[in-house]
């Protein structure tokens, strides 16, 4: 849980800083192209459970014993399956390809403090679909802690809004430039970012629901999950390239360029390295959270 939430802020961090890098005169935003690399860094994962399973195999040529983790030991004893159709994961890839693409559009839309503690209703989320699909219960204390997960989001989204305009306000009077709607910007930013959380809570609770009698390397499923949300966007990417778009949400004319997000890089390092950054730290997220 802590690796969960240390890299999953140091993501948010990575990503908005991404946000508001500068190259070719213009900002880095660019969410579409910044998921499929999030999703290369679920696939790295592939390529460490490959590593893993090869150096495990040399191991066992050379007569060496390798000791089973009490995870695996257990797994064992219940006759838990071991291996699984990569078609199944597609499933949560698909809810993790939605859910991602809409929070890193929203967090165009929005600070990156708003985003990461506004993501906190997907514990809310995540609880009310278990009961519905899971059949779990939650017991008085649990619905008063989700009540308070409510009510601090609430409060989080109200100060967003408010104290944005007033912020954008005074901003505006230092520099003499006209006041822009920073409210329905944030307000925008705020219901893509709830709508995200519907998503990435029915890929929790797909994952829980597919992999309850399977044992599996998290590596190995994140990997998985990450080829599937790459191959989505290599699909997709070169269609968002030629489809024309003027909305607030598309920068560049088009819904998603592509081709001036990879100019930009090679003009700034700097976005490079922030790539370099979200990989990392979207596979020790992803990990942890399987793992946890």
């Amino acid at each position: 849980m802590l690796g969960m939430l240390v890299f999953g802020s140091m993501n948010t961090i990575v990503l908005k800083y991404q946000d508001n890098t500068h190259a070719l005169g213009q900002l880095f935003t660019h969410p579409y192209l910044q998921t499929a690399i999030m999703f290369l860094g679920e696939f790295v994962c592939m390529g460490l459970f490959v590593g893993k399973t090869l150096y495990n195999r040399s191991r066992e040529q050379k007569g060496e014993s390798i000791p089973l983790s009490p995870g695996a030991s257990k797994a064992v004893e219940k006759k838990m399956r071991t291996n699984i159709n990569p078609l199944l994961l597609a499933i949560p890839a698909t809810c993790d390809f939605c859910g991602s693409s809409l929070m890193f559009i929203a967090l165009t839309q929005c600070a990156a403090s708003v985003y990461q503690m506004m993501r906190g209703i997907i514990v809310v989320i995540t609880a009310i679909l278990a009961v519905v699909f899971l059949g779990r219960k939650q017991f008085r204390h649990h619905w008063t802690s989700l009540f308070m997960i409510v009510l601090g989001v609430v409060i989080v989204g109200w100060v967003a809004l408010a104290y944005g305009t007033a912020d954008a306000k005074r901003m505006a009077e230092k520099t003499g430039e006209p006041v822009g709607d920073e409210a329905t910007t944030t307000a925008l930013g705020i219901i893509l970012l709830l709508i995200s959380q519907l998503f990435a809570g029915c890929q929790f609770i797909t994952e829980e629901k597919l992999l309850c009698n399977y044992y599996l390397d998290p590596m190995l499923v994140v990997g998985t999950e990450g080829m599937w949300g790459l191959l989505y966007y290599l699909f997709l990417l070169p269609i968002f390239q030629k489809i024309q778009c003027s909305s607030s949400l598309c920068n560049f004319g088009y819904l998603e360029d592509s081709a001036f997000a990879f100019s930009q890089m090679g003009a700034n390092g700097i976005l490079i390295l922030e790539s370099v950054g979200v990989i990392i730290s979207i596979a020790c997220f992803n990990m942890f959270g399987i793992a946890t």
